[in-house]
């Protein structure tokens, strides 16, 4: 009889040391905040989930305004070049491209850690986001096309504001160059508004 007590024993203290000690201390720790500030164990973690979302926003807002004054910086030291300068555009374009790709990475992101931490499942929302981006991205081919050929154009240096071109059987001249557009005033005083992705073959008649 003794030694069926002594074995139920053992396997009492068995199972008691099967208990995940992360969890037990975790516990504890929350409650000995929540003795020391007079709430309930749950206030603790509510507030502690709180904290940690706050934190992800205002990080996410930190990272973005560095960009923003290292891009500042970066556009002030042509500030002094001409309006459509070359130099200057090319400065101007990157610092925007910049910004706004940091901006679309960022608070995504904070906002997927912050549901991460409220407990809601994030795997499905990113699965469908990306499928969702894929949708939009073979939608939007022409506009991506545009964009890109806009930023080759100004790192080509290959046409400036003010050069006399042809497109085709249309000749004017380049008042503004931007991402998406190139804007052409024709001789006859028509604007000629022509996407940079169909700006394959031209001549330019100021070089």
């Amino acid at each position: 009889m003794q030694d069926i007590q002594s074995t139920d024993t053992t396997v009492i203290a068995t199972d008691s040391t099967t208990v995940p000690a992360l969890n037990v201390s975790t516990d504890a720790f929350t409650t000995q905040i929540a003795d020391f500030l007079g709430i309930a164990p749950v206030w603790v973690s509510v507030i502690s989930t709180a904290v940690t979302v706050l934190g992800v926003f205002i990080l996410a807002w930190i990272v973005i305004k560095i960009v923003d004054r290292a891009t500042a910086s970066w556009e002030h030291r042509y500030k002094n070049d001409p309006k459509h300068s070359a130099p200057r555009q090319r400065v101007e374009t990157i610092s925007d491209l910049f910004s706004s790709a940091v901006r679309y990475i960022a608070w995504p992101m904070a906002v997927i850690v912050a549901l991460s931490e409220l407990g809601v499942d994030v795997a499905a929302l990113i699965a469908t986001a990306g499928i969702a981006g894929l949708a939009i991205g073979f939608g939007a081919q022409t506009l991506v096309r545009d964009v890109i050929g806009g930023i080759f154009l100004l790192f080509d240096d290959s046409i400036h504001v003010g050069d006399l071109i042809r497109v085709g059987d249309e000749t004017g001249t380049v008042e503004d160059i931007g991402i998406r557009l190139v804007k052409l005033r024709k001789l006859n005083g028509d604007l000629l508004m022509i996407p940079s992705g169909e700006l394959r073959v031209f001549a330019n008649r100021s070089i």
